[in-house]
Formats: C-alpha cells, sequence, structure tokens
C-alpha cells in the first residue's frame, strides 16, 4: 500500500509537472501572439499614417487645381473683356470708316482732291481695322489654347487620383488579408499541437 501511495503520487507529480509546462508554453505562445498583435497594429498604423499623408497631397493638388482654375477663369473673363472691347472698336471704326467715306464721297463730287483724301482716309481704316481683326483672332485662339490645357491638366489630375486611391485601397487589403491569416493558421497550429500533447 506504501508503495502504492508513493506510485500515485508520483504520477500526481508527473502530471502536474506536464499540465506546468504546458502552462508555461501556453504564456510563451501567448505572448508571442501578442508581440505580433502589436507588431501588425503598428503595420496597419503605418499604412493609415500613409494613406493620410496621401491624402494630404491630394487635398495640396486641388488647392493648387484650384487656385489655377480661379487663374485661368480670371484670365478668360480678362480676355472675354478685351475681346468686347476690340469688337466695340472694330464696329465703331467701321461705322465711322462707313460714315467718313459717305462723307467723303459727297465732298468728291464736288472736289477730287477730296475724294483722294476721303480714299487714303478709307484705307488707313481698313488697316487699322484689320490690325484689330488680327488681334481679335489671336485673343480667341489663345482663351482656346488655355480651355484645352484646363482640360487636360483636370483630367490628368483625376486619372492620377483615382490610380493612387486603388493603389493604396489594394495595398491594405492585401496586407491586413495576409496578416490575418497567418495569425489564424499560427493560432490554429498551436491549438493543434496543445491538443497532442494533452
Amino acid at each position: 500500500k506504501m508503495s502504492e501511495l508513493e506510485g500515485r503520487l508520483q504520477q500526481a507529480l508527473s502530471t502536474l509537472h506536464r499540465e506546468q509546462q504546458l502552462a508555461s508554453q501556453y504564456c510563451r505562445e501567448k505572448e508571442t501572439l501578442e508581440k505580433e498583435k502589436a507588431a501588425l497594429s503598428c503595420s496597419l498604423e503605418a499604412e493609415r499614417v500613409r494613406g493620410q499623408n496621401l491624402e494630404a497631397e491630394w487635398d495640396l493638388d486641388r488647392r493648387q487645381q484650384d487656385a489655377l482654375r480661379a487663374t485661368l477663369e480670371e484670365q478668360q473673363r480678362i480676355w472675354a473683356q478685351r475681346e468686347k472691347q476690340l469688337e466695340e472698336q472694330l464696329q465703331a471704326a467701321q461705322e465711322e470708316s462707313r460714315l467718313h467715306l459717305e462723307k467723303e464721297k459727297m465732298v468728291a463730287q464736288r472736289e477730287a482732291q477730296k475724294s483722294l483724301e476721303a480714299q487714303q482716309a478709307f484705307s488707313t481704316a481698313q488697316a487699322e481695322m484689320q490690325g484689330l481683326q488680327a488681334d481679335l483672332e489671336a485673343a480667341r485662339r489663345e482663351r482656346d489654347t488655355v480651355k484645352m490645357e484646363m482640360s487636360l491638366l483636370k483630367a490628368r489630375f483625376e486619372t492620377q487620383k483615382a490610380k493612387l486611391e486603388s493603389e493604396l485601397k489594394v495595398a491594405l487589403e492585401q496586407r491586413v488579408t495576409e496578416r490575418l491569416a497567418e495569425v489564424h493558421e499560427d493560432s490554429l497550429r498551436q491549438m493543434s499541437a496543445m491538443r497532442e500533447q494533452h
């Protein structure tokens, strides 16, 4: 009976020792998982900061785009005003030339010399009108060029923004999915190992 009691005691001590080892292993594995969880949290935080930085860059680009758009709109307003002034000057010059020509023609019926002077004045006015017409066409071409450049710039900005947003989203989703899968697999392996030891 004494030897049987010693055997039971020895068996109980052995069982206690194994349970203590399992508990120690569990604590170590739990600590490892906590460290990996903290590392994953740091990685996710870094990705979040990177995303915030990208958003800040997009905001800066958007503000620059808005400033450029405002400048271009102001320039268009100035060109439109200038175009209107040139058109008014052209119309005034045409009306003045017409009236002057009519007057000079009436005078030319009485004096040939004055008719010649009227013709010279008409030629000068016509040259001025051609110059104003050329200025008007140049202003219109410049306005159209700026409109085209503004459209291209806007399209390039939108394309770049969409690309960066897509890349960031894919990278974040892939990273989180991979780490979660790794942690899940590690947990399954550890639980399986602990079941086998029991």
